[in-house]
């Protein structure tokens, strides 16, 4: 629930191999008054079940100017993994990942879930696949639940077999705007180049 400025300082190396983990990552859980900035993780590996992230598992505080250049693995169709951040409540800004996304799970690039959360100035230029159905999937975020997602973009390959898009595998009565996509999209159903199915909400400038 503090604050932590890596100063631009990268850590490197690390190795996470338990499948039946929660809230993984740098920071695993970070609560309402907690501030994580300036710090990059690389060349490291996560291996988990739920909620995980390059950077943290579960976000209700702030990430800004974070980023993640490691492989994350979900091994759970339930479960909300993305490059930088697992589950997102709170506010991910001006972050990025270059790292591999994959697994069984609802993936984003940048975020798994982002739950009443907002998404600003981020990007993706990671591959993000799924290999099962019924898990979403996208560039920046897997499923954009009652959140906003604005100025962000992804110019990675995206791929699953259902809710696959480009910047939101799903939108849930959440806000996207002023988003775009560069990179390849492919799935079997529900697919976007923005977003792959819309439940309600807004999509605006993309």
């Amino acid at each position: 629930t503090g604050t932590f400025d890596g100063k631009g300082y990268t850590i490197s190396g690390l190795y996470f191999n338990k499948p039946n983990s929660y809230s993984v990552g740098l920071f695993g859980y970070i609560g309402a008054n907690g501030k994580i900035s300036n710090v990059g993780v690389s060349d490291s590996y996560f291996n988990l079940t739920a909620e995980g992230g390059g950077v943290c598992g579960s976000n209700y505080g702030e990430l800004q100017n974070c980023s993640n250049s490691s492989t994350v693995i979900g091994t759970q169709i339930w479960a909300k993994i993305g490059g930088v951040c697992g589950m997102n409540y709170g506010t991910v800004r001006d972050c990025k990942n270059t790292g591999s996304v994959r697994g069984k799970a609802t993936l984003g690039g940048v975020c798994g879930v982002n739950s009443y959360g907002t998404i600003t100035n981020c990007f993706n230029e990671g591959t993000v696949s799924v290999t099962v159905t019924s898990a979403n999937v996208g560039g920046v975020c897997g499923n954009n639940y009652s959140g906003t997602i604005k100025c962000s973009y992804n110019t990675a390959s995206v791929s699953g077999q259902e809710y696959v898009g480009g910047v939101s595998g799903a939108n849930y009565y959440g806000t996207i705007t002023n988003c775009f996509n560069k990179g390849t999209v492919s799935g079997q159903e529900y697919v976007g180049g923005v977003c792959g199915a819309k439940y309600g909400g807004t999509i605006t400038n993309c």
